[in-house]
């Protein structure tokens, strides 16, 4: 299983807005490494045995389909999370909530598109609630991704590298350490 699990990470991670609309339209798509067929993979039992050549394929639509779904999910929890949150902590100073997307998924296209259209949901909700259109989710990309050196320059003016104190440059890995250890300052 773990194999089958590290081969498919990298579906989930070097997936784009082309290659997603490429599966949905049953177009061909090239994803790096990835093999639809991974019968060519050495697959071993919980012994550590190699197990005989077995034909193993990826129904990529399928796979998309079900990972989608498990993402809105999680989405769909952290925002639950947020508004319960929210409800008993009610801070009228508040104006926007920053999200940090962190961790080797956050780099997918399937990540961010599930926290856009909830964080766009949410916004209505509270407007419709409050009456008021106040209130801002601001959503910032993985560390050390293309994206977040450029969100990080027009924020902050400066190079990635030269923000990070010219040290090694942090990873998606590194953001979750980082942001973990920024939250517990507060707590």
């Amino acid at each position: 299983m773990q194999t089958i699990a590290s081969t498919l990470c990298g579906f989930l991670e070097n997936l784009d807005a082309h290659i997603v609309e490429a599966i949905e339209e049953n177009e061909e798509f090239d994803i790096g490494e990835l093999k639809k067929d991974l019968s060519k993979n050495k697959l071993f039992d919980r012994n550590g045995k190699e197990v005989e050549e077995i034909e193993l394929k990826i129904d990529c639509k399928e796979l998309l389909e079900l990972l989608k779904s498990k993402i809105d999910d999680g989405v769909a929890n952290f925002f639950a999370g947020f508004s319960k949150v929210m409800a008993e902590n009610i801070d009228n100073q508040c104006r926007a909530f920053h999200i940090f997307l962190g961790g080797n998924a956050s780099k997918s296209v399937l990540v961010k598109q599930a926290f856009e259209n909830a964080k766009e949901k949410q916004l209505k909700a509270y407007k419709q609630m409050a009456s008021k259109d106040d209130f801002a989710f601001i959503l910032y990309e993985p560390l050390g991704t293309e994206a977040s050196d450029k969100q990080i320059l027009e924020l902050t003016g400066k190079d990635a590298f030269e923000v990070w104190g010219r040290q090694v440059k942090p990873t998606c890995k590194t953001g979750v350490a980082f942001r973990k250890q920024e939250q517990s300052r507060w707590d």
